[in-house]
């Protein structure tokens, strides 16, 4: 048996002795059978290692579909079929699905306690830091990275910042339009 590209497997691709040669009875004839071709490997690869690969194995890559993913990164290819290692008729593709990666949810304007249980559920692991906000109430998430709706780290980690609220500035001392002034730019009664 032999691996041939271009041969359907158990296909017999050569004989020896020749043909037609005459022989004593019960006398060997060798011959070498097509194993066809092993699928390559390409899961794990990104797209473009993809391409290059079935390029040099000469193996037509079709995409399939992409498909939701916490486990890889987008662009990273998560199925195959054929199975690698499988044997691959002649001119027959092999389907690869890769990676959409997984959205990250939003976590901005749910309370810190909100956020948590989200992330517990989603199975991610929140960096919680605090800040002042003039926007946002005590106690609220005012940002995310990733962002909303972007793909979700591979090691499930969303830092947010929660609302610390706004230092209370200081009047005394000032005239009362200043005070008004400072309170308006502090955005409070």
């Amino acid at each position: 048996r032999t691996p041939m590209p271009d041969v359907v497997a158990n296909l017999v691709v050569r004989q020896s002795p020749e043909p037609g040669i005459r022989l004593p009875l019960n006398s060997p004839v060798r011959i070498v059978v097509s194993d066809g071709w092993p699928t390559p490997d390409f899961l794990t690869l990104k797209e473009d290692a993809a391409k290059s690969l079935a390029t040099e194995k000469q193996v037509q890559l079709i995409i399939s579909e992409h498909r939701q993913d916490r486990t890889a990164q987008p662009g990273i290819v998560i199925d195959q079929d054929p199975s690698p290692g499988s044997l691959l008729p002649p001119g027959q593709a092999v389907n690869v699905v890769l990676s959409s990666g997984y959205p990250t949810p939003r976590f901005v304007t749910l309370t810190e306690a909100e956020a948590k249980s989200l992330a517990e559920r989603e199975g991610i692991d929140l960096d919680t830091t605090t800040g002042a906000s003039v926007e946002f109430a005590v106690g609220i998430v005012t940002k995310q990275v990733p962002e909303s709706g972007s793909p979700l780290p591979v090691d499930n980690r969303v830092s947010i910042i929660v609302s610390a609220g706004w230092p209370t500035p200081d009047f005394v001392g000032k005239s009362e339009d200043m005070a008004n002034r400072i309170a308006a730019d502090n955005k409070i009664a």
